[in-house]
């Protein structure tokens, strides 16, 4: 019963493709330059607007990545950072006695 219906549904589909395959407009010389255009530009224009939402959402992605990042270690950085200070200062204390 499954199979049946989509041999059925299969056939439809071929009928369907042979119908519009068939159907052609003759266009003229400038009417096929004008479409060669369309075609062309197209994916060309597409792949832009595509490549624009991509960018954007890595963008927007590394920001999310980053803001996890720095909140996970923002306590553990800030201690980090003191600890280098309070050793900067101490050898530079040392030099000067020196």
């Amino acid at each position: 019963m499954v199979l049946a219906y989509l041999r059925q549904l299969g056939a439809a589909h071929e009928r369907l493709k042979k119908r519009i395959h068939s159907f052609r407009i003759p266009l003229s010389k400038n009417g096929q330059r004008a479409m060669s255009v369309v075609y062309f530009s197209v994916p060309v224009i597409g792949g832009y607007f595509v490549m624009k939402w991509a960018e954007r959402r890595a963008d927007r992605n590394f920001q999310l990545e980053e803001d996890k990042i720095r909140n996970a270690t923002g306590a553990s950085t800030t201690k980090s950072v003191q600890r280098q200070n309070e050793q900067l200062r101490r050898m530079l204390e040392h030099a000067k006695k020196e």
